[in-house]
């Protein structure tokens, strides 16, 4: 189902056919192996602790998409729960933004989308263990199906985390050489203060289908 852009849209978990990638920082058939992490998860029950990172994108011609996805990294003692079934976790909140007019940050969120448990596909994953710290890294995908009007937007893609859970969730910076917008404007954002804290200078590991 399409609904156009300002209205809410809903996710099928159908998955749609890959046609050429619209945006493109990951690369590979799966994910390349994760660049920076930087922090992005929304810990519901502390929020001062919460962290959004946050990629633009232009859209030059009406974009109908067909999912998102993003390279994700779980970390701490309790991340050996994602790395046996990253579909448990979440549910992930996506928000698509407005620019701020001046092509520097994010506006008003314009669609929002939330991803239960399961209602998203884990395309690849990998984990190791290094001094009792777990951490797994995951290629996720989140369909969902949208008409964008021509015009500049950001991109986030966050979980849920409470406080004290024993695990912590980033996000990857793109290593892609070829990679598409690839103009190093990804952002940190800290909604409990209202402010972008940490311009990254780098690219964030996502991709989008339409």
């Amino acid at each position: 189902m399409v609904r156009i852009l300002g209205t809410v849209a809903l996710a099928s978990w159908a998955l749609a056919s890959q046609a050429a990638f619209f945006a493109d920082q990951i690369g590979g058939p799966g994910f390349v192996s994760p660049n920076v992490m930087v922090p992005n998860q929304n810990v519901v029950n502390n929020p001062v602790f919460t962290s959004v990172a946050l990629d633009d994108f232009d859209v030059t011609a009406t974009l109908v998409t067909n999912f998102v996805d993003i390279v994700a990294r779980c970390t701490g003692s309790s991340a050996n729960l994602s790395v046996a079934n990253w579909g448990s976790t979440g549910p992930w909140q996506m928000d698509v933004y407005a620019d701020n007019g001046s092509g520097t940050g994010p506006g008003p969120v314009i669609l929002s989308f939330v991803y239960s448990p399961g209602s998203f596909q884990v395309v690849q994953k990998n984990f190791a263990l290094n001094q009792n710290m777990v951490w797994s890294n995951a290629l996720l995908r989140f369909n969902v199906s949208v008409a964008l009007v021509p015009g500049k937007y950001w991109l986030s893609v966050v979980p849920q985390e409470p406080f004290n859970s024993g695990r912590t969730f980033w996000t990857a910076t793109s290593n892609y050489p070829s990679g598409s917008p690839a103009n190093k404007n990804a952002l940190l954002y800290d909604p409990f203060n209202s402010q972008t804290y940490f311009p990254t200078g780098m690219d964030l590991a996502f991709r989008i289908d339409g």
